[in-house]
């Protein structure tokens, strides 16, 4: 675990102006902006929780000078050093608000409403983007319970329907990241710096 102190996080004018400027050129709505503030002014909108064997750990960034604290390992803790090293990335915020997404069946029918918190919200050079890790035991048994949902495309890149529709709405992209997608030196070599 880093021996950095934890300080809340403020964000820069710079980082600030950036966001209004791709809220201008994409156009985004009222409520996308306002999503996007609210992470990167409130903070997590929840606090992490250890559930069904995550290992909660405090990541420092440099990027942001500032610790976050992730659920995951093996999830969210290597997403965190790959967006710390992406030169692309200007910052990146854990447990953004919770949104609620209206699932669909195949016949477009609405099926139910479920409440969810994304793991990332990310500031890019070019975008904002909202990014899931998940491990890839718990997406194969979500895929087979509900495969309209939960699914692979042809490159072998996981899809969660509803939640890419409901951040595609707001104009943010979406990505679900499997825990097999990450690089397994980088997450060695991160847990062995931790010390």
């Amino acid at each position: 675990m880093s021996t950095q102190a934890f300080r809340p996080w403020t964000p820069s004018p710079e980082l600030l102006r950036h966001v209004q400027e791709l809220a201008f050129q994409q156009t985004l709505s009222a409520d996308a902006q306002a999503y996007v503030e609210s992470a990167l002014t409130k903070g997590p909108s929840r606090a992490v929780q250890s559930r069904r064997g995550n290992v909660i750990t405090q990541f420092y960034s440099p990027k942001m000078k500032t610790s976050i604290k992730l659920e995951s390992r093996t999830g969210e803790f290597p997403m965190a050093a790959r967006l710390e090293s992406d030169s692309d990335v200007l910052a990146y915020m854990a447990q953004p608000p919770r949104v609620s997404l209206t699932l669909l069946n195949e016949h477009g029918k609405a099926t139910t409403t479920t409440p969810y918190t994304p793991d990332f919200l990310v500031v890019r050079t070019d975008r904002i983007e909202v990014i899931e890790t998940r491990d890839d035991g718990e997406l194969s048994r979500r895929s087979l319970d509900n495969p309209y949902q939960f699914y692979k495309d042809d490159s072998g890149q996981w899809h969660y329907r509803g939640a890419e529709e409901h951040f595609a709405r707001l104009g943010f992209t979406y990505r679900l990241v499997a825990n097999s997608q990450h690089p397994a030196v980088l997450i060695e070599n991160e847990r062995f710096l931790e010390d």
